[in-house]
C-alpha cells in the first residue's frame, strides 16, 4: 500500500477523522531559478529588471508621460498614473535587491520582495477597475475612431485576463526566487 506521507503513522486522523497524510506541507525553497542558474544570478536578473523597470517609470514622468490622453478617460488615465508612479519606486527596490545580494543583507532583498508583492495586489487592483469599465471604455474608443476590426467586449476582457495571469504568474514566481535566497 502506497502511503502518502512515509514519516506519518499508520492510521494519523485528526479529530475529524481526515487523515492528517493528507495535510497541505509548506512550499519548500527552490534550489535553482529557471532550472538552469542559480538562485543568486536569478535574483540578480530580476534585480537588474527591476532597476529597469523603475528607470523607464521615471523617464516616463520626467518626459510628462502624464499628459492627458483623449483615447482614454479619466479613470484609465488615473490608473496609469498610479502604475506609473508605483512602478518608479522599481528603480530603488531593484537597486536594494542588487545592494542586498552585494553585502548579503536579507533585509534589503526582503524590500525587493515586498515590492514585488505589492505589484502583485496592485495589478489585482488595477485589473478589478480596468474589468469592470472594459466595455464601456471598448464603446468610447470605436465611438472615437473607426476601427477596420470590431473586437468584442468578451475578447477585451479574454485579454486583459491574459495579460493578468501572465503578470501575475511571472511577479509571483519572482517572489517565490527571492524568498527561497
Amino acid at each position: 500500500q502506497a502511503r502518502l506521507c512515509p514519516d506519518a503513522p499508520v492510521d494519523s486522523r485528526d479529530a475529524g477523522g481526515v487523515l492528517l497524510a493528507m495535510a497541505p506541507r509548506p512550499l519548500p525553497p527552490a534550489e535553482q531559478c529557471c532550472c538552469v542558474c542559480q538562485l543568486l544570478q536569478g535574483v540578480q536578473v530580476i534585480s537588474s529588471y527591476t532597476v529597469i523597470v523603475g528607470t523607464l517609470s521615471m523617464l516616463t514622468m520626467l518626459l510628462g508621460g502624464f499628459a492627458e490622453k483623449t483615447s482614454e478617460s479619466e479613470t484609465f488615465q488615473g490608473i496609469t498614473i498610479i502604475e506609473t508612479v508605483f512602478r518608479s519606486v522599481a528603480l530603488f527596490a531593484g537597486m536594494k535587491g542588487l545592494m542586498g545580494i552585494m553585502y548579503k543583507d536579507p533585509y534589503r532583498l526582503r524590500l525587493l520582495m515586498a515590492y514585488h508583492a505589492t505589484d502583485i495586489a496592485l495589478s489585482l487592483a488595477t485589473f478589478a477597475v480596468r474589468e469592470a469599465g472594459a466595455c464601456a471604455e471598448l464603446r468610447r474608443l470605436q465611438s472615437l475612431r473607426r476601427a477596420e476590426q470590431e473586437l468584442s467586449c468578451d475578447t477585451v476582457r479574454k485579454c486583459l485576463v491574459a495579460e493578468l495571469v501572465i503578470h501575475e504568474a511571472l511577479v509571483g514566481y519572482f517572489v517565490y526566487v527571492i524568498w527561497s535566497l
